[in-house]
Protein backbone atom coordinates (compact mmCIF):
# COMPACT_ATOMS: atom_id res chain seq x y z
CA UNK A 1 0.00 0.00 0.00
CA UNK A 2 1.77 3.14 -1.23
CA UNK A 3 0.58 5.89 1.08
CA UNK A 4 3.38 8.40 0.95
CA UNK A 5 4.66 8.66 -2.60
CA UNK A 6 2.19 11.00 -4.30
CA UNK A 7 3.58 13.63 -6.66
CA UNK A 8 0.45 15.67 -7.25
CA UNK A 9 -1.10 18.56 -5.39
CA UNK A 10 -3.81 17.46 -2.99
CA UNK A 11 -6.86 19.39 -1.96
CA UNK A 12 -7.86 19.52 1.69
CA UNK A 13 -10.40 16.70 1.42
CA UNK A 14 -7.96 14.35 -0.33
CA UNK A 15 -5.23 15.05 2.18
CA UNK A 16 -7.52 14.51 5.16
CA UNK A 17 -8.69 11.23 3.65
CA UNK A 18 -5.10 10.17 3.04
CA UNK A 19 -4.07 10.86 6.61
CA UNK A 20 -7.14 9.02 7.83
CA UNK A 21 -6.19 6.07 5.64
CA UNK A 22 -2.82 5.96 7.39
CA UNK A 23 -4.64 5.74 10.70
CA UNK A 24 -7.06 3.09 9.45
CA UNK A 25 -4.12 1.19 7.99
CA UNK A 26 -2.87 1.11 11.60
CA UNK A 27 0.70 1.65 10.54
CA UNK A 28 1.36 -2.01 9.81
CA UNK A 29 4.58 -1.11 8.01
CA UNK A 30 7.61 0.17 9.92
CA UNK A 31 8.66 3.75 9.38
CA UNK A 32 11.72 2.66 7.43
CA UNK A 33 9.46 1.03 4.83
CA UNK A 34 7.08 3.94 4.59
CA UNK A 35 9.78 6.44 3.77
CA UNK A 36 9.62 10.18 3.97
CA UNK A 37 6.31 11.89 3.25
CA UNK A 38 7.03 13.51 -0.09
CA UNK A 39 3.32 14.12 -0.53
CA UNK A 40 3.42 16.99 1.96
CA UNK A 41 6.01 18.79 -0.12
CA UNK A 42 3.60 19.00 -3.04
CA UNK A 43 0.66 20.66 -1.34
CA UNK A 44 0.16 24.26 -0.29
CA UNK A 45 -2.16 23.30 2.55
CA UNK A 46 -0.54 24.00 5.94
CA UNK A 47 -0.43 21.04 8.30
CA UNK A 48 -2.10 23.19 10.94
CA UNK A 49 -5.14 23.51 8.65
CA UNK A 50 -5.11 19.78 7.98
CA UNK A 51 -5.03 19.11 11.69
CA UNK A 52 -8.15 21.16 12.39
CA UNK A 53 -9.92 19.75 9.33
CA UNK A 54 -9.34 16.24 10.63
CA UNK A 55 -10.61 17.20 14.08
CA UNK A 56 -13.72 18.76 12.52
CA UNK A 57 -14.45 15.81 10.24
CA UNK A 58 -14.24 13.41 13.15
CA UNK A 59 -16.40 15.37 15.58
CA UNK A 60 -13.57 16.69 17.71
CA UNK A 61 -11.52 13.50 17.69
CA UNK A 62 -7.83 14.28 17.20
CA UNK A 63 -6.89 11.35 14.97
CA UNK A 64 -3.59 12.76 13.71
CA UNK A 65 -2.21 13.05 17.23
CA UNK A 66 -2.91 9.36 17.80
CA UNK A 67 -0.14 8.48 15.38
CA UNK A 68 3.16 7.39 16.97
CA UNK A 69 5.86 10.03 17.35
CA UNK A 70 8.10 8.43 14.75
CA UNK A 71 5.37 8.66 12.10
CA UNK A 72 4.59 12.27 12.99
CA UNK A 73 8.29 13.09 12.72
CA UNK A 74 8.37 11.51 9.27
CA UNK A 75 5.51 13.82 8.28
CA UNK A 76 7.21 16.86 9.79
CA UNK A 77 10.47 16.07 8.02
CA UNK A 78 8.88 16.78 4.65
CA UNK A 79 7.37 20.14 5.56
CA UNK A 80 9.01 23.56 5.24
CA UNK A 81 10.81 24.31 8.49
CA UNK A 82 8.75 27.40 9.31
CA UNK A 83 5.57 25.34 8.88
CA UNK A 84 7.04 22.68 11.16
CA UNK A 85 7.53 25.27 13.90
CA UNK A 86 3.89 26.34 13.68
CA UNK A 87 2.71 22.86 14.65
CA UNK A 88 3.83 23.53 18.24
CA UNK A 89 0.56 25.42 18.86
CA UNK A 90 -1.72 22.53 17.86
CA UNK A 91 -1.82 20.75 21.20
CA UNK A 92 0.40 19.67 24.10
CA UNK A 93 1.30 16.55 22.12
CA UNK A 94 2.78 18.68 19.36
CA UNK A 95 4.41 21.38 21.50
CA UNK A 96 7.96 20.03 21.46
CA UNK A 97 7.65 17.33 18.83
CA UNK A 98 9.12 19.47 16.05
CA UNK A 99 12.36 19.89 18.01
CA UNK A 100 13.20 16.20 17.49
CA UNK A 101 13.05 16.23 13.69
CA UNK A 102 16.13 14.79 11.98
CA UNK A 103 15.77 16.94 8.88
CA UNK A 104 16.55 20.66 9.06
CA UNK A 105 16.25 22.63 5.83
CA UNK A 106 16.95 26.33 6.27
CA UNK A 107 15.65 27.64 2.97
CA UNK A 108 14.50 31.25 2.85
CA UNK A 109 13.84 31.91 -0.80
CA UNK A 110 11.82 35.08 -0.27
CA UNK A 111 14.71 36.77 1.53
CA UNK A 112 17.17 35.48 -1.05
CA UNK A 113 15.06 37.05 -3.79
CA UNK A 114 15.28 40.39 -2.01
CA UNK A 115 19.06 40.15 -1.85
CA UNK A 116 19.52 38.98 -5.44
CA UNK A 117 17.33 41.71 -6.93
CA UNK A 118 18.36 44.52 -4.59
CA UNK A 119 22.04 44.88 -3.84
CA UNK A 120 21.51 47.57 -1.23
CA UNK A 121 24.17 46.85 1.40
CA UNK A 122 21.96 47.67 4.40
CA UNK A 123 19.17 45.42 3.14
CA UNK A 124 21.59 42.57 2.53
CA UNK A 125 23.00 42.88 6.04
CA UNK A 126 19.54 42.97 7.62
CA UNK A 127 18.45 39.85 5.76
CA UNK A 128 21.66 38.06 6.70
CA UNK A 129 21.26 38.94 10.37
CA UNK A 130 17.64 37.79 10.31
CA UNK A 131 18.60 34.48 8.72
CA UNK A 132 21.39 33.87 11.24
CA UNK A 133 19.02 34.58 14.15
CA UNK A 134 16.49 32.13 12.69
CA UNK A 135 19.02 29.31 12.35
CA UNK A 136 20.49 30.01 15.79
CA UNK A 137 17.04 29.95 17.39
CA UNK A 138 16.04 26.64 15.81
CA UNK A 139 19.32 24.89 16.62
CA UNK A 140 19.23 26.09 20.23
CA UNK A 141 15.74 24.61 20.60
CA UNK A 142 16.54 21.33 18.86
CA UNK A 143 16.49 18.32 21.20
CA UNK A 144 17.37 15.44 18.91
CA UNK A 145 20.61 13.52 19.41
CA UNK A 146 20.99 12.58 15.74
CA UNK A 147 20.61 14.50 12.51
CA UNK A 148 20.00 13.01 9.09
CA UNK A 149 20.17 16.14 6.98
CA UNK A 150 21.06 19.80 7.47
CA UNK A 151 20.79 22.31 4.66
CA UNK A 152 22.02 25.89 4.99
CA UNK A 153 21.15 27.80 1.84
CA UNK A 154 21.64 31.56 2.01
CA UNK A 155 24.04 34.28 0.92
CA UNK A 156 26.41 34.49 3.88
CA UNK A 157 30.01 35.56 4.34
CA UNK A 158 32.51 34.94 7.12
CA UNK A 159 30.60 34.37 10.37
CA UNK A 160 31.36 32.51 13.61
CA UNK A 161 27.75 31.32 13.59
CA UNK A 162 28.42 29.12 10.55
CA UNK A 163 31.16 27.29 12.44
CA UNK A 164 28.76 26.72 15.35
CA UNK A 165 26.22 25.25 12.93
CA UNK A 166 28.82 22.85 11.58
CA UNK A 167 29.76 21.82 15.12
CA UNK A 168 26.08 21.22 15.85
CA UNK A 169 25.81 18.96 12.81
CA UNK A 170 28.96 16.94 13.48
CA UNK A 171 28.02 16.46 17.13
CA UNK A 172 24.80 14.80 15.96
CA UNK A 173 26.33 12.34 13.50
CA UNK A 174 25.10 14.18 10.42
CA UNK A 175 24.59 12.07 7.28
CA UNK A 176 23.92 14.74 4.66
CA UNK A 177 25.26 18.27 4.99
CA UNK A 178 24.71 21.04 2.46
CA UNK A 179 26.33 24.41 3.05
CA UNK A 180 25.45 26.70 0.14
CA UNK A 181 26.54 30.28 0.81
CA UNK A 182 26.33 31.53 -2.77
CA UNK A 183 24.56 34.69 -3.87
CA UNK A 184 22.96 33.90 -7.22
CA UNK A 185 25.31 35.04 -9.97
CA UNK A 186 27.14 37.39 -7.62
CA UNK A 187 30.69 36.31 -6.72
CA UNK A 188 31.92 37.03 -3.19
CA UNK A 189 35.29 38.69 -2.79
CA UNK A 190 38.14 36.46 -1.54
CA UNK A 191 38.05 38.04 1.92
CA UNK A 192 34.29 37.42 2.22
CA UNK A 193 34.23 33.70 1.45
CA UNK A 194 33.71 31.48 4.48
CA UNK A 195 36.70 29.27 5.26
CA UNK A 196 35.97 25.71 6.33
CA UNK A 197 37.39 25.60 9.89
CA UNK A 198 40.50 23.49 10.34
CA UNK A 199 39.82 23.07 14.07
CA UNK A 200 36.89 20.79 13.28
CA UNK A 201 39.19 18.36 11.53
CA UNK A 202 41.68 17.56 14.25
CA UNK A 203 42.18 13.86 14.78
CA UNK A 204 41.84 14.27 18.54
CA UNK A 205 38.56 16.17 18.25
CA UNK A 206 36.61 15.41 21.41
CA UNK A 207 33.13 15.16 19.95
CA UNK A 208 33.08 15.25 16.18
CA UNK A 209 32.45 12.03 14.30
CA UNK A 210 32.75 12.17 10.52
CA UNK A 211 32.15 8.48 9.87
CA UNK A 212 28.41 8.94 9.32
CA UNK A 213 28.68 11.54 6.54
CA UNK A 214 27.37 10.24 3.22
CA UNK A 215 26.82 13.49 1.32
CA UNK A 216 28.78 16.71 1.77
CA UNK A 217 28.02 19.71 -0.44
CA UNK A 218 30.00 22.92 0.07
CA UNK A 219 29.32 25.87 -2.21
CA UNK A 220 31.03 29.25 -1.98
CA UNK A 221 33.17 27.82 0.83
CA UNK A 222 36.96 27.92 0.90
CA UNK A 223 38.21 24.39 1.63
CA UNK A 224 41.93 23.77 2.02
CA UNK A 225 43.76 20.81 0.50
CA UNK A 226 44.39 19.52 4.03
CA UNK A 227 40.67 19.62 4.79
CA UNK A 228 39.84 17.73 1.61
CA UNK A 229 42.44 15.09 2.42
CA UNK A 230 41.07 14.74 5.96
CA UNK A 231 37.48 14.34 4.76
CA UNK A 232 38.44 11.73 2.17
CA UNK A 233 40.36 9.79 4.80
CA UNK A 234 37.90 9.94 7.69
CA UNK A 235 34.56 9.86 5.88
CA UNK A 236 34.37 6.25 4.66
CA UNK A 237 30.70 6.55 3.63
CA UNK A 238 31.17 9.71 1.59
CA UNK A 239 29.55 9.31 -1.82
Amino acid sequence: MELLSLNKSLNAYELVCLINSVIVYQLEKPVSDIGRCSMFQHTLIPLTNIYFLCVERHHGGDLISRLPDDILLVILSSLPLKEVGRTSVLSSRWRNLWSYTSYLYFDDYSSMEKIIHDLDFCLVEREREKYVRWVDSVLQSHRGSNLKELRICFSLIQSPSITKWLEFAFERHIEKLELNLSHGDYVHGPSEIYVFPQELLRENSRIFNFKTIKVLCLRCVNVSCEAIEFLLRYCPLLE
